[in-house]
């Protein structure tokens, strides 16, 4: 029996009866695409709820959900530039592996593995924010401090005369 090998651009023939496929460069570019997409959509998240970790700290709520904790310690990992260059080094070590092929098995699962951060950090950001404004729609109500609060939270609409 003679082994006959071809080659196709997306699929490696060994023998008639065995085929081996290539995952596409464009899995291999989703991958990098994503995974600095989802970096970067998380930074500015963790940027915004530093912001709302003030607010939670000057309400003095010890008891914090759940995904208000998870936001708000990926923010201050990635307030630590030490932890921030950690982290951006070792996605563009992922990224580089993935554009060189050593990743084609796991591109899939990473791929998902992204979106779904995303989507939960995400989640947890809205809701920590949901959270905050409505405390603070309480306070109002109350007639404590919290527009002060508010208004470095963004949500005030009125102009501060100098």
């Amino acid at each position: 029996m003679s082994e006959n090998t071809s080659v196709n651009s997306s699929t490696l023939t060994v023998d008639s009866s065995t085929k081996v496929r290539r995952p596409p460069g464009a899995a291999r570019i989703l991958f990098a695409v994503s995974t600095g997409l989802v970096f970067f959509l998380t930074l500015g998240a963790a940027v915004f709820a530093g912001g709302l970790e003030k607010g939670y700290s000057d309400l003095g709520i010890k008891n914090l959900p759940v995904p208000t904790e998870l936001v708000f310690a990926v923010a201050r990992v990635l307030k630590d530039p030490v932890w921030l260059a950690v982290i951006v080094a070792g996605c563009l070590f992922l990224v580089l592996l993935a554009l060189k092929g050593f990743l084609d098995v796991l591109l899939k699962f990473l791929i998902g593995l992204n979106f779904l951060w995303l989507v939960v950090f995400l989640l947890a950001t809205l809701v920590t924010w949901g959270t905050v404004s409505k405390l603070l729609g309480r306070g109002e109500k109350q007639g404590s401090a919290f527009p002060q609060m508010r208004h470095q939270l963004g949500r005030s609409g009125e102009r501060q005369g100098g």
